[in-house]
């Protein structure tokens, strides 16, 4: 008897031991399953998964699991986009880069593949908040549902549930503040891991351009002003400026000295909005702003626009404008040969050899007038072509008078404009160096034209200040 007893334990503790083997191989599937929602969620696989958990009595061990899950998401998905880029500007299968730590890796990233690597990994990044926004919403709505029902069946919904609903929605709001923060901080090592200060100008607008759009999907994702990108693109800024005022002044100093002075060739209709450096304003919008999105805001300004996670919600990417609208700006503004085209120059001559706006009484040789007095000469041809170009040339005259140096400046203060519109933390450091600019200029007008009939002593400060000693 006892003999058959011990046999049955033994038989039973096997079980146990099998049962809880499989116990733990189901939830180690179900773990690898619920990290896959991190980056692609789908629907029908989170809700599969859930009903699994939810079987197990394991709800809020799967919610605290989910979150680990996109913690380290958000860690290999930097690293290897970045990994990535540097092993392909390295030209070689070196495997010394996949043991970096990520901040020296984002050290080896070239200035040619900056931009493509930043537009890159915002994109994946997005891609991960994307997901735990849609979980987000997951959550809601089976909350909705659960409590309809609830209410159909005139039941009282048991309190474990109830703990479990509760624990799952502070844990997802939680999350929102901790993912964006994880975020900020893997931007901002890559933001700081190389020296921007040499970069062209458009490259640089480009990056401020694509941190400002990742700030406001931040804004949007979980209410953050972003302090950790704001300062952390603060200081490139700054650094960069101050290079890029530095290499203007030089730039404009070069202008002045080689000035002759000559009228520059700009067509009578010339405005400053024609600038490729002054597009910005005409189109009165942040730069982070699609233009298909301030399209559309302009034929509905009544209808609330919708936010990024609701335009994007099932494809596409915020990060992928950004390369379509690098393209190249053309201008017209400058005449050809002191005339509004060629065409036109050439039109202005055929106009003055052609009678054919002549009335046909003038081009008789007499006129046989009622009145009996003596006959009258036609007017002459030349008659007309001087007057006709005595029009053109009052015409040409209400041109803009401009240098070339004139309007170099007038391309510096709009570059410099579009940065405080973008850099708003540096703008009053933005509009001084716009200031000593100007300065500059005029005081080197005064030098050439102004002879000693003034005293400028406020514009020899402001010259001084901005580098340059007067003589």
């Amino acid at each position: 008897m006892e003999f058959r007893i011990a046999g049955v334990t033994a038989v039973r503790c096997e079980l146990n031991s099998k049962l809880q083997d499989t116990l733990e191989q189901i939830e180690e599937q179900l773990d690898v399953a619920l990290s896959k929602t991190c980056k692609h969620f789908d629907v029908l696989h989170y809700t599969k998964v859930q009903k699994a958990y939810t079987l197990l009595g394991k709800t809020q061990t799967a919610m605290d699991q989910l979150h680990m899950h996109f913690t380290q998401a958000i860690h290999n998905t930097v690293f290897q986009v970045v990994l990535g880029y540097v092993e392909l500007c390295a030209g070689n299968a070196d495997t010394k880069f996949q043991k970096m730590q990520y901040k020296d890796l984002c050290t080896h990233i070239t200035l040619d593949s900056y931009i493509p690597c930043l537009m890159d990994l915002c994109k994946a990044l997005w891609e991960v908040m994307l997901s735990y926004h849609r979980t987000m919403q997951w959550h809601e709505e089976h909350d909705k549902q659960k409590a309809t029902s609830s209410q159909d069946d005139a039941a009282a919904e048991p309190d474990e549930l109830t703990v479990d609903r509760s624990y799952v929605k502070k844990k997802l709001e939680h999350g929102l503040t901790r993912i964006w923060q994880d975020v900020q901080l893997k931007v901002k090592v890559y933001i700081l891991g190389t020296d921007m200060s040499n970069f062209k100008y458009d490259d640089f607008i480009v990056v401020l351009d694509v941190i400002s759009r990742l700030m406001q999907v931040g804004e949007e994702f979980c209410g953050s002003k972003s302090e950790v990108l704001q300062e952390s693109i603060k200081r490139q800024s700054v650094n960069y400026f101050k290079n890029y005022h530095r290499a203007r002044l030089e730039e404009l100093r070069m202008f002045l000295e080689n000035e002759t002075w000559e009228l520059c060739p700009v067509k009578s209709n010339f405005n400053i909005d024609q600038l490729h450096e002054f597009k910005f304003m005409g189109q009165c919008r942040s730069p982070s702003v699609s233009p298909s999105r301030q399209a559309a805001s302009s034929v509905a300004p009544a209808l609330e626009e919708p936010s990024l996670f609701q335009q994007y919600h099932q494809d596409g990417n915020p990060f992928e404008m950004h390369i379509e609208q690098k393209e190249e700006e053309t201008e017209d503004v400058l005449a050809s040969n002191g005339y509004e085209s060629d065409e036109l120059e050439k039109s202005v001559y055929q106009d003055y050899d052609s009678d054919s706006d002549v009335p046909d009484e003038l081009k008789q040789d007499y006129v046989d007038e009622q009145t009996g007095d003596a006959p009258l000469k036609s007017m002459s041809r030349e008659t007309i072509r001087s007057k006709k170009k005595s029009d053109y040339n009052l015409s040409k005259a209400s041109a803009p008078i401009l240098t070339n140096t004139t309007l170099n400046v007038i391309r510096l203060v709009g570059k410099y404009m579009q940065m405080m519109n973008i850099l708003k933390p540096i703008a009053f450091d933005v509009i001084h160096c716009v200031s000593q600019l100007f300065d500059y200029y005029l005081y080197a007008v005064y030098t050439f034209f102004g002879r000693n009939d003034m005293r400028l002593s406020v514009i020899k400060a402001n010259a001084a200040t901005a580098g340059f000693s007067p003589t």
